[in-house]
């Protein structure tokens, strides 16, 4: 699943801006998971700043140009009304925290399905990360 970001909207201030540390107008990213709450969407994506941590946005600052759900993908239930599409080695509630640490297993499994995930959709169109 590909993404293009057509505008930057800030959450604590509840404003539109033209530019962010995190995204780009006119980028296309690689959608890592996409997690549902009610009626609000987030796409989890590679975030434009130096160190190109994964990061969650609302889904209403992009577009949807490849619609492609990467077969390493399955549904991770949480709370009510929210649950989350995301690869499914990556489903378990400490994943991300072991992530951030560096913990090496945890990081080999994201960059392992990431790289799945790129490749599926060279298929659609051609994406590296910048």
């Amino acid at each position: 699943m590909k993404i293009r970001c057509t505008k930057i909207f800030d959450e604590h201030t509840q404003q539109y801006r033209d530019t962010s540390l995190w995204l780009t107008i006119g980028k296309e990213y690689l959608v890592l998971s996409v997690t549902i709450y009610a009626h609000k969407v987030w796409y989890n994506i590679v975030n434009d700043d130096s160190q190109q941590s994964p990061g969650s946005h609302d889904a209403i600052q992009f577009e949807v140009i490849s619609h492609h759900i990467p077969s390493n993908w399955g549904i991770k239930p949480g709370d009510i009304n929210l649950f989350t599409l995301e690869p499914r080695a990556w489903s378990t509630d400490d994943f991300w925290d072991r992530c951030f640490d560096g913990d090496p297993a945890a990081l080999e499994l994201y960059w392992r399905e990431t790289n799945v995930m790129m490749e599926e959709e060279s298929k659609f169109g051609k994406y590296t990360l910048e």
